[in-house]
């Protein structure tokens, strides 16, 4: 439903990636001990932003409707993309520049690689949708998309960059080791290969051996699952660790974000293994999007 699409849209991009790059231009400098190319970068991507959503969510909700008021969604979606390039593209200035590259911040660079990713396959929709010369062509993107669109921008977009801010923000306040071994590094690999492999047997699923599409799927989904687990595994080692006797409140407020991350593990498995994921999507969503994705956000 349209209201619904803009309403989804609304938390995802106006609150949630607003709020990651918001934590992003202060977190990189810190991280890499290197100044923003730019001060006026930040405020261009908050601006282009806000804009090309108001366009977008006036896009949705003309589906059907008016014709003339369709043609705002792609050219809001159009506006939000460029934003996100700009302001990816001033935190990758003092990205590349750091020698050697921290875990955290290889976490933050597959994160902005799956946020390419996510918009532009929502771009193909926006265009299947509304431009009726090339909506043949990208109708295929429609019948299973959304999920690989979901897939990319909670997965691999916010989940993995979530965790890289974790992994420099929990051992900062609560005085634990920083370095997180074979640990992290199992994580990063396993977690942005997983959600690679899936995302890309979705795309490739018209014109690939359905026998291989299942394969690749499967990897994708295991390899998520290891990384998760080890992720949740590697926080509590994590607050076990710690120096620093007395748990502030926002890391104390954060374990309600890492219980809903572990509630939604196991709803994801069985709703794949029963063939129920339509019909528990909306309670992974909220388990994700409210529970682990904005009480982090809120929390640290």
């Amino acid at each position: 439903a349209p209201a619904s699409v803009a309403m989804v849209h609304l938390l995802t991009i106006g609150w949630l990636t607003l709020l990651m790059f918001g934590a992003l231009f202060q977190f990189v400098p810190v991280i890499t001990s290197r100044k923003l190319p730019s001060q006026t970068l930040p405020l261009a991507t908050l601006i282009g932003v806000e804009g090309g959503l108001a366009l977008m969510v006036g896009g949705f909700c003309a589906l059907g409707r008016a014709a003339w008021a369709e043609s705002l969604l792609p050219i809001g979606g159009s506006l939000v993309i460029a934003a996100l390039v700009v302001g990816g593209a001033a935190l990758l200035v003092p990205l590349a520049a750091k020698r050697p590259v921290p875990l955290s911040a290889r976490f933050v660079l597959a994160g902005l690689a799956f946020l390419l990713l996510t918009v532009l396959l929502g771009l193909s929709f926006a265009l299947a949708l509304t431009v009726p010369a090339i909506g043949p062509a990208l109708a295929p993107l429609l019948a299973d998309g959304v999920t690989y669109h979901a897939l990319a921008g909670f997965g691999g977009w916010f989940t993995l960059t979530a965790i890289g801010v974790s992994y420099e923000l929990l051992p900062m306040f609560m005085l634990a080791p920083h370095e997180r071994g074979a640990i992290g590094a199992a994580v990063l690999w396993t977690g942005a290969g997983g959600f690679l492999a899936a995302f890309a047997a979705g795309l490739a699923a018209p014109i690939w051996p359905a026998g291989w599409i299942e394969v690749l799927e499967q990897a994708g989904r295991l390899a998520i699952g290891l990384a998760l687990g080890l992720y949740l595994a590697d926080v509590v080692r994590l607050y076990r660790s710690r120096r620093r006797r007395q748990i502030e409140l926002h890391n104390r407020a954060a374990i309600g974000a890492f219980i809903a991350l572990g509630l939604a593990i196991p709803l994801a498995i069985g709703a794949i293994a029963t063939d129920r994921l339509a019909a528990l999507a909306p309670s992974l969503v909220l388990l994700l999007l409210l529970g682990w994705l904005s009480g982090l956000g809120l929390t640290q």
